[in-house]
């Protein structure tokens, strides 16, 4: 008798690096987290059995997880499935009902045993009109194919024994050949032994596996039987769309929309561009916020479960409105600070001034919840100094999007922006779904300052600044 050889266990784990540094000041910024994916989150896990919560049952408790396939009783035996009707599994017979051989010829390959289980996908067989969802197996050479030793060692000894009484034929064949006899295969015996001494004159079992691929077919988990062609299902409903919400602009994140409801799947989100292209990706069941006063498209659908398919999207039209003045019985509007005169030292320093209108990039300072200026800033390549200090936080992993300065009389200039927020609006050339920018920019003194985004707009990156200077970075990771 082979002794088993011992199962290789495979742990899939998602390995996210970043340079050390950078990854420890963004691992404070509000919001960011490292999503975890398990590997037994599979759609078929239930049956699946050669799971840790599965593989010790009984005998009868395996029995109560079969599925049902072309009107045969199966085994899930291996989970690849991405989606409940997507990926594969891999499903063995139930029993023995494919028939017996007295097996006494050199190889599987050329085998009578072999021919008969390709016929049975052939024209005229029995899975000729199932055989377009069933995957070819390489190794085995068909779509119904015998077990090797090393796959059936892999399963629990109550999911090979087949021990039905006198009158079943409850041990049954491998296809891998016996190591003490060149003309026989080994076997698995009644116990759910696997076996490589020869038999004599001895007909065995037919077991047969298959792969499955889960886009042709469709599973019913009332019955537990996969169905081809896949079964028509019914979409998804909103019964419930999600409605605007009336905003001003706070210079924080806000929720977007009043949440929606649907029967026969979850409502999912996501932002478009426009009110007529529906986003193919990006859906989520998180309601989408915004921080920025504008117009946001904020597209939903139903998402169907298992027995049901993705409802049309559908579009709701958000406007987040600049703020209101301050209410009161006779509300006249603020007037506009006086401009300080200009002298060598203060041109634009003051957190009053208004700097002037460059070319590129918009700008909104904010103090003490009010808006002190906006404006645009020049994007420019800055000097070999500033380059070099900005690459001292920065290693691979982490990217320059653009620096840029603020520009007075096409100069650059310093500014105070002391105990503030300062919002850039990204260029949509930098965007990128999953990208996490962050500020840095350089003081008077040469010193480099790091400001991390606050806000979860994809558009914007929100700082809280204590600056005094005028080189700024724009950098990312993603």
């Amino acid at each position: 008798m082979r002794r088993k050889k011992g199962r290789k266990l495979i742990s899939k784990r998602m390995l996210l690096t970043v340079m050390v540094s950078l990854t420890m000041v963004l691992g404070l910024m509000p919001g960011m987290s490292l999503k975890a994916y398990a590997d037994d989150t599979k759609a078929y896990a239930t049956y699946d059995v050669t799971t840790d919560a599965n593989k010790n049952k009984s005998v009868d408790e395996l029995k109560a997880l079969q599925v049902t396939f072309n009107g045969k009783p199966w085994y899930i035996i291996s989970d690849n499935s991405t989606a409940v009707d997507a990926g594969t599994v891999t499903i063995l017979a139930g029993d023995t009902s494919f028939g017996v051989s007295l097996y006494r010829e050199d190889s599987y390959s050329g085998s009578k045993m072999k021919a008969n289980l390709d016929a049975l996908t052939a024209s005229g067989g029995s899975f000729a009109d199932v055989a377009d969802a069933i995957v070819t197996n390489k190794d085995a050479g068909g779509k119904l194919y015998l077990l090797s030793t090393d796959e059936a060692e892999q399963l629990s000894e109550n999911v090979l024994m087949m021990n039905f009484g006198s009158n079943s034929v409850a041990s049954w064949w491998l296809r891998s050949p016996n190591i003490n006899y060149n003309d026989c295969l080994a076997w698995v015996s009644e116990y759910g032994k696997v076996i490589d001494y020869a038999l004599t004159n001895v007909e065995l079992g037919i077991r047969p596996a298959l792969k499955l691929e889960l886009t042709k077919v469709s599973f019913d988990s009332d019955t537990k039987t996969f169905q081809f062609p896949a079964a028509v299902k019914p979409a998804a409903t909103v019964t419930k769309a999600p409605t605007a919400k009336s905003l001003s602009y706070t210079g924080q994140a806000q929720e977007l929309v009043n949440a929606g409801t649907a029967e026969g799947g979850t409502i999912q989100y996501a932002l478009g561009t426009d009110s007529t292209t529906a986003p193919t990706t990006g859906y989520t069941s998180s309601i989408p916020t915004g921080t920025n006063a504008g117009t946001y498209y904020v597209w939903y659908k139903a998402k169907g479960d298992d027995k049901h398919t993705d409802s049309e999207a559908e579009c709701v039209t958000v406007t987040i409105s600049k703020e209101d003045p301050e209410p009161g019985p006779d509300p006249k509007p603020e007037p506009k600070p006086e401009p300080k005169k200009k002298d060598k030292k203060s041109s634009s320093s003051s957190e009053s001034s208004t700097p002037p209108n460059p070319n590129a990039l918009n700008i909104i300072y904010i103090k003490n919840g009010t808006r002190v200026w906006e404006a645009k800033a020049s994007k420019q390549v800055q000097g070999p100094a500033a380059q070099l200090a900005f690459k001292q936080i920065m290693s691979p992993g982490c990217n320059e999007a653009f620096s840029f300065n603020l520009i007075a009389d096409g100069k650059a200039i310093d500014h105070t922006l002391k105990n503030g927020k300062l919002i850039l609006f990204i260029p949509d050339g930098s965007r990128k779904a999953g990208r996490v920018f962050a500020l840095t920019a350089i003081d008077k003194n040469g010193k480099v300052h790091f400001y991390p985004d606050t806000d979860s707009d994809p558009a914007t990156v929100t700082v809280d600044v204590n600056f005094e200077g005028y080189a700024f970075d724009l950098i990312y990771i993603g």
